[in-house]
């Protein structure tokens, strides 16, 4: 007698999102100003204006710091979810617990809500991002998000921008160029366009074959003004005042 086939096995539901207490992120922002990343950051030949408003851009992403003078960064949308932390080598590592789903929003997508009229530019690495918000500041116009890597643009991180119809501009590395153009068709939608300029126009055989608009931006600048790190302008002043009393910026 042949037997019927066995009923299929039932899949387990998803295990609930995993989301971080803001008193997690606020505690790890606190310890930013420890992280080798934050010295190397300063350490850049910023103006003296681009220099003030460091603290300012850190707190805007919730740059935070982590053991042994690692820096984190954390995937904050609505809330907080675990994010990359980076050695002073530049090795990283996700923070990805067992029997958790993790949300992967792009760095930076909490700002979306607090600056809605900013063109969004979205750049490969999380480093890179905050080098162009803090080159060119206004982030009410111009936001700067990371996806963590040449993979990692995906349609469920690009939704959000696309069902709030956002202007969005892809700058994607020296070697990325083709396969984003690949990505933001089959995305097939119109306000996503692909900066080129850097790669096509200002980029240096120095710069190497996987330079970033970053990369290209640190070699083009200049220092005409005495910047120190000594002084606290009062951006300085509006951000560390923040991050003592624990504020964090609101998506």
């Amino acid at each position: 007698v042949e037997l019927p086939p066995p009923p299929p096995l039932l899949r387990p539901p998803p295990p609930p999102p995993l989301e971080i207490p803001r008193t997690w992120v606020a505690k790890t922002v606190k310890l930013s100003a420890k992280a080798q990343f934050v010295n190397w950051f300063f350490s850049l030949p910023w103006s003296q204006s681009q220099l003030g408003r460091i603290h300012d851009t850190l707190w805007q992403y919730c740059v935070g710091g982590w053991k042994d003078e690692r820096v984190v960064f954390w995937m904050r949308d609505k809330t907080a979810h675990p994010g990359w932390i980076y050695n002073q080598e530049g090795c990283r590592q996700r923070l990805d617990p067992e029997n958790h789903t993790i949300l992967k929003p792009l760095f930076g997508s909490h700002l979306l809500k607090r600056y809605p009229d900013a063109v969004v530019n979205i750049v490969e690495s999380e480093k890179s991002a905050l080098i162009m918000a803090n080159y060119y500041g206004g982030l009410d116009s111009q936001l700067w998000l990371a996806c963590g890597g040449l993979k990692h643009l995906r349609l469920d991180a690009m939704q959000p921008l696309i069902d709030q119809k956002r202007e969005v501009w892809l700058w994607p590395d020296k070697d990325g160029l083709d396969e984003w153009i690949k990505l933001r068709d089959k995305l097939g939608y119109d306000g996503i366009k692909i900066y080129e300029t850097f790669l096509t126009d200002w980029w240096k055989e120095e710069d190497g074959p996987k330079a970033d608009c970053a990369d290209i931006t640190i070699r083009m600048m200049s220092r005409p003004e005495t910047a120190t790190r000594n002084e606290q302008p009062k951006a300085e002043q509006d951000a560390t005042a923040k991050i003592e009393e624990d504020v964090l910026p609101l998506g």
